[in-house]
């Protein structure tokens, strides 16, 4: 079947729509354009294997359908980074299209690696560095340096790193290879080159009446370039079932790819000791929803979509090996918000009720009476009490008849809403610590019973 040219303009406009949509997404709060982050593929599939997302399950279905069905669609139309190169692409042009090198043991090798110690193993690291959505995020974020690297890439070699380094890429790249259907030279090519020319991936070979559906992201220039209408769509002339040889060999890089993750997520935490910043990026405050720390350092790729919509702005980015955390200097965790939990797209944060969020404990805080200018100086302060949205902080009078914050630790949820507004400089007198697990804390009403006598944290008594 012959592909009209008109195929080409219409690409165009529904990858320009689907960028713009995406990149409105990452900086709003509308629930549905956060929804065509969480059908990225790459975020799709982290959170079928972070809890078993059916939205994420039916994402990774459909775009796996189109690709066996119509070749790599999701990186023509649907990948914001693929997009973007095109772009880039489209500012060089006084860059004639290069030649490619294919590769093809990397790409395969890498991207099996890359999702097995994700998936199997629970190292993200791999993705941070390779998955599209994550660099894309960190882009639009501010990072230069994954913004550096692909407009080098590009430079180059076009969509290299599509058909190079991109783990999901590898993964269509597959599914294209293998599908029944593709593109095809038709009886009609004159061999003029002029589609290799406008090919921005090297996969056509007209010389040799060849196309490599695997490399193809069906960005349509090769239809929109053939003076004659010679490029079609039909039985796709590299379609062969897998042999033995390679399922073993995929599945060995699988296991490999597991076991490398598994040893890595167990280890990388000892590296912790070795200085403050690696301490704050592997035992962090982490947002709501995360669980633990074990499991949030192995579901959380630092794509920043969080960041972005963090109302009360304590969503800091992550270090080299750890995983977005909280910090106060800012501002604090907003009591009646719990937008990171909704728009997280792996599934690193798991969705929750508000009121699941008002008790789950981030962090545990600490009352440092030595720093406390109500209990040092005997000055009327309060602002930690006045501002804690539990009632884990209250002002008490001590045996001098001075009113010094007292903390339940049954009600205390680490929100940061005491260390934030404390006045003490530098180092401030309450202080919100990191815990392993994130529970529930007691419920106010319980705790808040005439019979109920409060719990203070250690250290105080002397002082009531």
């Amino acid at each position: 079947m012959k592909l009209p040219r008109a195929l080409y303009p219409l690409r165009l406009a529904l990858a320009a729509l689907s960028l713009a949509l995406t990149t409105l997404a990452f900086g709003f709060a509308g629930d549905a354009l956060t929804f065509l982050v969480k059908a990225q593929f790459g975020p799709a599939l982290m959170s079928v294997g972070a809890h078993l997302a059916v939205t994420g399950g039916l994402c990774v279905a459909l775009w796996l359908l189109a690709t066996l069905c119509f070749g790599r669609l999701f990186c023509s139309i649907g990948c914001p980074l693929g997009i973007a190169q095109d772009l880039l692409g489209a500012l060089f042009f006084w860059r004639k299209n290069r030649s490619q090198p294919r590769w093809v043991a990397l790409r395969k090798g890498l991207g099996v690696a890359v999702w097995s110690a994700a998936l199997v193993g629970g190292w993200t690291l791999g993705l941070r560095f390779l998955e599209p959505w994550t660099l894309f995020g960190a882009i639009l974020s501010g990072a230069w340096l994954p913004a550096v690297v692909i407009a080098a890439a590009v430079y180059w070699r076009r969509r290299s790193f599509c058909n190079s380094l991109c783990p999901v890429g590898a993964l269509l790249a597959c599914g294209a290879a293998m599908a029944p259907a593709g593109l095809r030279f038709g009886k009609a090519c004159i061999r003029c080159g002029k589609c290799v020319k406008a090919c921005p991936t090297g996969c056509l070979d007209p010389q040799r009446g060849v196309v490599d559906n695997g490399r193809c992201v069906r960005c349509m220039a090769c239809v929109k370039a053939c003076p004659v209408g010679a490029i079609e769509f039909g039985r796709n002339p590299g379609f062969r079932m897998p042999e033995r040889r390679r399922l073993v060999r995929a599945g060995l890089c699988l296991l490999g790819g597991g076991v490398v993750g598994l040893v890595a997520r167990k280890t990388l935490p000892l590296y912790s000791a070795y200085g403050p910043r690696a301490r704050v990026a592997l035992e962090g405050i982490y947002p709501p929803g995360a669980g633990s720390r074990q499991r949030f350092l192995s579901k959380c790729t630092d794509c920043r979509l969080c960041i972005q919509h963090c109302v009360g702005q304590v969503i800091q980015p992550a270090g080299t090996f750890g995983a977005v955390h909280l910090t106060f200097n800012k501002g604090m965790c907003e009591f009646n918000c719990k937008r990171c939990s909704e728009v997280c797209p792996t599934g690193a944060l798991v969705p929750m009720t508000l009121a699941q969020k008002q008790r789950t404990r981030l962090g545990l805080a600490e009352v440092n009476l030595s720093l406390c200018v109500a209990a040092k100086r005997g000055f009327e302060c309060g602002a930690c009490a006045e501002h804690c949205p539990t009632g884990a902080l209250r002002m008490k009078e001590d045996v001098r008849g001075v009113r010094i914050p007292v903390l339940d630790t049954r009600l205390c949820i680490g929100c940061g809403s005491c260390e934030h507004p404390c006045p003490v400089r530098p180092i401030k007198a309450v202080r919100v610590w990191p815990i392993e697990v994130q529970v529930q804390a007691a419920d106010p009403a319980e705790v808040f019973r005439p019979e109920a006598e409060p719990e203070t944290a250690a250290g105080d008594e002397w002082l009531i």
